[in-house]
């Protein structure tokens, strides 16, 4: 059985946090709190971990893709959830969701303050297996079945915007509907899709962000998904310099984003920790706006700019306002 586990609304957003009792796991979504009356969870749809987790030496399974992407690992997939509670400081609310499996616990933490127009999310891992382990890839936030919205049999129409990083390029907005951004990817030999899969089987993945060897830092880790059906975006970015991504994929026509820290390519990010130590992910800066991509973008520059001063923040917003 799959339902609303529970509902906060934040500012204009509402965040819905998704529970599958057959597998005790926690997702979670989120929708402009003015179209709260449309939301719809089918039963056959995948609520995936509130925190996707690789840990080295672990074997991939079926499903899970190519090593690139930032999900689906054994490790996420064992991970349970023991409670949700609400802390208070100053005007500051943040949500704390707890998963645990036999060898981590993970606090996922959502901050915002009233009336905010973005949130910030982080993810703590605590090793409390005996041996020491040493993490992968690690996400901030992931956020599935995106947009909520009408039944999975709908057309494709959403579009990824992207900002470049490269020399001359560097802060242009680039567009793409998820249909084009299948035949780029193949085309560059990459064997990565993103269009829907008609089976509803594979994974359809797109990958990108910082310490890409490949790519050599082509895109920054931010995106804006939009809807074109509904009018809706949802926009994200980490604030990390060197290893930040995004990972986007398309199946059944919900879409799941997420992003955090992650080895992909040849960029060499790890960390281990010994029993009892802890690790948390850089911020990342999440929102969503009934509106274009135009206004999801300067939201996405607020929140930015409200991070100011934080250990890992390295990308200039005005980079960002010369898109918008």
């Amino acid at each position: 059985m799959k339902r609303i586990l529970t509902k906060q609304k934040v500012g204009d957003m509402l965040l819905l946090y998704l529970y599958d009792a057959n597998r005790d796991r926690i997702g979670l979504s989120i929708v402009p709190e003015s179209l709260k009356d449309e939301i719809t969870l089918e039963e056959d749809c995948d609520i995936e971990s509130l925190v996707q987790l690789r840990l080295e030496g672990e074997s991939h399974v079926r499903r899970y893709s190519h090593s690139a992407i930032l999900r689906n690992s054994i490790v996420a997939r064992e991970l349970r959830f023991k409670e949700q509670y609400i802390e208070r400081d100053a005007g500051l609310k943040t949500i704390v969701t707890v998963l645990e499996n036999q060898k981590v616990k993970v606090y996922h933490k959502v901050r915002y303050y009233k009336d905010t127009k973005t949130i910030t999310m982080t993810s703590e891992i605590i090793n409390k297996f005996i041996n020491p382990i040493t993490i992968e890839r690690i996400s901030s936030f992931s956020i599935c079945n995106w947009p909520m919205f009408g039944t999975r049999e709908e057309c494709n129409d959403k579009k990824l915007y992207r900002m470049r990083n490269k020399k001359s390029t560097k802060g242009k907005m680039q567009e793409e509907t998820f249909k084009d951004l299948e035949d780029i990817e193949k085309d560059m030999e990459k064997n990565i899709e993103i269009e829907s899969s008609w089976s509803r089987y594979g994974i359809q993945s797109i990958c990108y962000g910082e310490g890409n060897v490949n790519s050599v830092k082509t895109y920054f880790p931010w995106g804006v998904i939009e809807d074109q059906k509904r009018g809706v975006c949802f926009g994200a970015m980490i604030a990390h310099s060197d290893f930040g991504k995004i990972d986007v994929y398309n199946k059944g026509n919900r879409c799941t984003v997420s992003g955090g820290l992650g080895n992909q390519e040849g960029a060499q990010w790890k960390k281990t920790l010994a029993k009892g130590e802890s690790f948390v992910t850089p911020e990342a800066i999440i929102t969503v706006a009934a509106s274009d991509v135009k206004s999801a973008s300067n939201r996405l520059i607020q929140g930015l700019q409200e991070l100011k001063g934080i250990e890992h923040f390295v990308i200039d917003a005005n980079w960002y306002a010369k898109t918008v």
